[in-house]
C-alpha cells in the first residue's frame, strides 16, 4: 500500500513524525492492535520496532513472530507500507498457492490497522506551534504580558 503526497517535503516531514510518534509499536500491547492477535507473556516470538537509516532514508520495521512489517518513504513522494510472511503458521494458514488470496487479505488488514494506529497517534498530539502557543507568554489587548 502506498500513500502519495502532492508536496514531497510535507510528505517526508509527515513520515518522520510517524517514526517519532510510533517507536513503541513493537511492544506486545501495541503490536496486538496492528496484527489483531492477543499477545501474552507465553506468546512465542520476538516483538520489536526498529528504525533503520540507509543514508538519509529512514524506514520503520515492526516484527511480529515471523512477520515483518516495513514502512519507508519511497522516491520522495510516497509512504510505502509492506509486509512479509515468513511463516504462515503464525496466522493459522497452511502453506500453498491456494491460500495466497487469504494471505493477501490478512496483509491488507494489517496495513490498514497500522495506518489507523498511526493516524490516531498522529492526531492526538499538539503540533510544535500549538505547544508554543500554550507555553509562551501571551500579550493581552492592553499590551500586558500574561503567563502561558
Amino acid at each position: 500500500m502506498t500513500q502519495i503526497f502532492d508536496r514531497p517535503v510535507r510528505g517526508r516531514e509527515f513520515f518522520e513524525e510517524i517514526i517519532r510518534d510510533n517507536l513503541d509499536l513493537g511492544r506486545p500491547d501495541r503490536v496486538q492492535l496492528i496484527f489483531g492477535r492477543r499477545v501474552t507473556k507465553r506468546t512465542p516470538g520476538e516483538f520489536r520496532t526498529r528504525v533503520i537509516q540507509d543514508g538519509v532514508h529512514p524506514s520503520l520495521h515492526i516484527a511480529y513472530k515471523n512477520f515483518d512489517l516495513k514502512q519507508y518513504f519511497k522516491e520522495g513522494r510516497g509512504c510505502r507500507t509492506e509486509g512479509t510472511f515468513r511463516n504462515t503458521d503464525d496466522f493459522r494458514v497452511n502453506r500453498g498457492l491456494s491460500n495466497l488470496p487469504y494471505l493477501q487479505k490478512i496483509g491488507r488488514q494489517i496495513n490498514r490497522r497500522l495506518l489507523e494506529v498511526e493516524r490516531v497517534s498522529h492526531n492526538s498530539g499538539l503540533s510544535g506551534d500549538g505547544i508554543q502557543r500554550v507555553v509562551q507568554p501571551a500579550v493581552t489587548e492592553d499590551g500586558k504580558r500574561r503567563r502561558g
